[in-house]
């Protein structure tokens, strides 16, 4: 399996705080079946700021050191961009930083209670500069677990989405997993990933999350898809072709006088 969202770079971001916390991680995930992961450090919320020149060989170093250990996993940079007003100018001047080394599938995070203004048109212009986005965890996002229209329109214009496991789980709350859920149901979920953090309480896991889109879409190999063949068709720079998503009906919102 491949993990396209994972905290495993120390020292960078609210991930793994030591070197010995990337390994464990590291042998948590193999041990699920991962084999391959994109380190995907927070960049450009206010509180990261990454170099992608500085991440490769970050990442670089730490294959090394897992190569040393005999740790059977593959690393590749990434970054999970944070939405801002300046990804255009940054994608026109070549400077976001995409998942893998060959293509131009960008990773990007709302923040959590809003969707900023412009969204809409953000993307667009992303597209027309080359970059396919990625939404990360977009079930986690309280506008869009009220308003999935919202997605489905996001969808509708070409972003792909990343949900993240635990949401599946139910660990990262109820209405992140009832949100998830629905994405699935209604093929508004294209990639399936970990958003780890750490080797205890939010660790590389994708197995769980896997059996779960089994059991809510009867559906092995969508389930596969989501952690296999499309996550190798973005590392690998080609495009994705993802099935027509159920337009959701709108939540029923009742006034009181």
């Amino acid at each position: 399996m491949i993990d396209i969202h994972c905290h495993l770079l120390s020292g960078v971001d609210d991930g793994a705080v030591d070197l010995a916390e990337s390994i464990e991680m590291a042998e948590k995930a193999v041990s699920d079946g991962i084999q391959t992961i994109v380190v995907t450090p927070h960049h450009g919320n206010g509180v990261y700021t990454q170099s992608r020149a500085d991440i490769a060989g970050r990442v670089a170093a730490l294959q090394e050191v897992l190569e040393g250990l005999c740790i059977p996993l593959t690393l590749h940079p990434g970054m999970e961009e944070h939405f801002r007003p300046t990804l255009i100018e940054e994608a026109q001047a070549g400077t976001l930083c995409p998942l893998g080394t060959s293509g131009n599938y960008v990773l990007v995070e709302f923040p959590f209670l809003t969707i900023p203004d412009g969204a809409e048109d953000m993307f667009f212009h992303l597209q027309m500069a080359g970059y396919t986005v990625i939404l990360a965890h977009p079930e986690r996002n309280v506008v869009l677990q009220n308003e999935m229209e919202r997605l489905y329109r996001l969808v509708h214009i070409g972003c792909l989405t990343q949900i993240t496991e635990m949401s599946l789980t139910g660990e990262l709350g109820e209405r992140a997993m009832q949100c998830a859920h629905r994405m699935v149901q209604h093929r508004l979920a294209h990639i399936l990933a970990s958003d780890a953090h750490s080797a205890d309480s939010r660790f590389p896991r994708l197995s769980e999350g896997v059996e779960i889109v089994k059991r809510l879409t009867k559906n092995p190999k969508l389930a596969r898809q989501m952690v296999e063949e499309r996550p190798a068709a973005i590392l690998a720079g080609s495009p994705l072709h993802v099935p027509e998503p159920v337009p959701p009906k709108p939540k029923k919102r009742f006034l009181f006088f």
